[in-house]
């Protein structure tokens, strides 16, 4: 979409390769300005916009491009210029603290009794910014400074991750008489062992922190899923669980049907999976296909409390395909490239609610020239 709407150091705009993304940015434009549909960004989106800043100013090195720097700089601006202009001041939590919500939610509701987690999955609880009021003229956005450190990070964290999913992968290939729910329970139970595994670790910083400066419950951000742990252990202690108590009734939980039924745990675990059951039983070998942690976090955070998510193709494949789709019934509300007319047609049918008091409502408080969209933003 940026690529379809920027413009060259001369002020020209190239024509695209396809008309798909202006058309899509269009519409989106349109629909958010008439207050009917709030696109928010959010974290993954900065992350994954400053990678795409540094392969630009990578590629223009290489070319020996004059000013390869400067494009470093431009290319995260413009993407951060088009995505926070598309949310309209809404952004979206990081997906730990979504995941974090969803876990002491449903661990309260399992602690009273109850045996079946169907979170309301309310968008409010995970945007910050209105998503039901006017909109503002003018509002702020994520952070523009674009450090060269935090980019490098990021490049080495993605390293890692890609030197340590290869062996995932070729066992996944070896292990080819297993089916997608034994994949899918050994996901299930990833999860739990992760958060227990990091606690034991940092345990005795937890305790030394404890003893040194006499709290009982602090933030721990060194590791989030420690962090995680201890919140569920005083969610246990809150309900009268004491002693050794709290860590066996934290077991029993991550071990619980309820667990499972958590909205971020069930579709991740469905997405790595339904990968592995097409890994094992088709053979992929081509990385480019496989999604990324940030592809798979970011579906299995915002899915639920989205009307309708556009992602890569994999992804939407996986989501869409037997037998993940009876795992994520959300999978309906999935769009990709592959589906693009859909997601068009699916966009022109929100605006077809619309009824002629509301346009003429929303022209009289902003004029009539607001509801033209803005393919200049690139260009100011």
């Amino acid at each position: 979409m940026m690529k379809a709407l920027e413009v060259d150091r001369q002020g020209h705009q190239p024509k695209p390769a396809s008309s798909f993304y202006s058309e899509l940015f269009n519409k989106l434009d349109r629909l958010g300005k008439l207050m009917l549909i709030v696109c928010p960004y959010s974290p993954i989106h900065v992350a994954e916009s400053k990678g795409f800043a540094k392969l630009a100013g990578e590629v223009a090195n290489q070319l020996s491009t004059e000013g390869h720097g400067i494009q470093f700089e431009e290319k995260f601006e413009a993407i951060r210029k088009l995505f926070v202009h598309l949310s309209y001041g809404t952004a979206f939590h990081e997906p730990r603290t979504v995941r974090d919500g969803q876990v002491l939610a449903s661990l309260k509701l399992w602690i009273q009794g109850g045996r079946s987690f169907m979170s309301a999955c309310d968008p409010i609880e995970v945007i910050e910014g209105k998503i039901n009021a006017w909109l503002p003229t003018w509002y702020g956005g994520a952070d523009s400074r674009l450090q060269r450190g935090e980019v490098a990070a990021l490049e080495v964290a993605k390293t890692n991750l890609a030197k340590n999913f290869e062996p995932v992968v070729n066992r996944w290939r070896d292990e080819k008489t297993k089916r997608y729910q034994d994949w899918f329970e050994e996901e299930i139970a990833g999860h739990g062992s992760t958060l227990l595994n990091a606690y034991h670790q940092h345990e005795p910083q937890i305790k030394s922190i404890q003893a040194r400066f006499g709290m009982n419950r602090f933030d721990y951000p060194r590791n989030l899923e420690a962090n995680l742990m201890m919140r569920i252990l005083e969610t246990a202690e809150d309900a009268g669980f004491t002693g050794e108590q709290r860590m066996l009734k934290a077991r029993e939980f991550l071990g619980s049907e309820m667990f499972r039924q958590i909205p971020f745990v069930r579709i991740g675990s469905a997405l790595w999976a339904g990968l592995a059951h097409h890994v094992a039983r088709a053979g992929w070998k081509h990385k480019e296909k496989y999604p990324s942690a940030n592809d798979v976090n970011f579906i299995s955070a915002y899915l639920p409390y989205c009307d309708a998510m556009f992602t890569e193709n994999t992804c939407a494949a996986l989501l869409k395909g037997k037998p993940v789709d009876q795992s994520v019934p959300e999978h309906r509300k999935v769009f990709s490239e592959n589906t693009k007319d859909a997601f068009l047609k699916f966009l022109d049918g929100i605006e077809s609610t619309a009824s002629p008091e509301h346009r003429a409502k929303v022209i009289e408080v902003y004029g009539n020239g607001w509801i033209v969209p803005s393919t200049e933003i690139l260009a100011t």
